[in-house]
């Protein structure tokens, strides 16, 4: 059975298989399969798309990038990275922390994976939240 890291280059199901090392110890593993994320809210079932946002803000991590920005890098249209964005930040999967100039003025964000809850956490019970595919 294959798994997705977030972070890897192949994120579009054609993951390392489970017994591969993964580059960071601490990387955000889920089957491919399903694109299940727990949340303290349930589990989320994420879109293609975002699983590649993950991937690159996992990669990019502790960098500032726009929403342009990522955008142009996944080939996607900017609204579409901009509402997935949100809800990614709206089921706690995706922190944000803005950035800002010398002068004062907020430059890009800087996006953070939030670490997943364990599936105790995510028990029936506690509120569960599936999105619709794209």
């Amino acid at each position: 059975m294959s798994e997705t890291r977030v972070g890897e280059e192949a994120v579009n199901g054609a993951g390392a298989a489970a017994g591969d090392a993964c580059a960071r110890p601490d990387a955000v593993r889920f089957p491919s399969y399903m694109r299940i994320f727990f949340t303290p809210d349930g589990p989320v079932r994420l879109t293609p798309t975002e699983m590649q946002i993950l991937s690159f803000v996992q990669r990019h991590e502790g960098r500032a990038f726009s929403k342009s920005q990522l955008a142009a890098a996944l080939g996607r249209n900017e609204k579409t990275i901009s509402r997935l964005v949100s809800r990614l930040r709206q089921y706690r999967i995706l922190e944000t922390e803005p950035s800002y100039a010398a002068n004062g003025a907020q430059l890009a964000n800087v996006y953070r994976i939030a670490r997943p809850a364990s599936a105790r956490e995510a028990a029936p019970g506690h509120g569960s939240h599936e999105a619709a595919t794209e």
